[in-house]
């Protein structure tokens, strides 16, 4: 699952599902998998980001943990 594909709670709570278990499993590789390393690149993402916040806001926020998770 993408995060253009999270649209409604449901879809971001399947996202973060999902994002666990690939961290837990190392299904797909993280760059930031300590916690404080994760808090860092969303907060750089975030002061980073130039283009207009998606007009849903659960997408964006999916975007923002996605995003969190291999942001350097």
């Amino acid at each position: 699952m993408t995060a253009d594909e999270v649209h409604d709670k449901e879809g971001f709570i399947r996202l973060l599902a999902q994002m666990r278990e690939e961290l837990r499993t190392g299904a797909k590789s993280w760059e930031n998998t300590k916690l404080d390393d994760f808090f860092e690149a969303m907060s750089a993402w975030v002061n980073d980001w130039q283009w207009p916040v998606d007009t849903n806001p659960w997408t964006h926020a999916a975007k923002l943990m996605q995003a969190a998770a291999n942001y350097e």
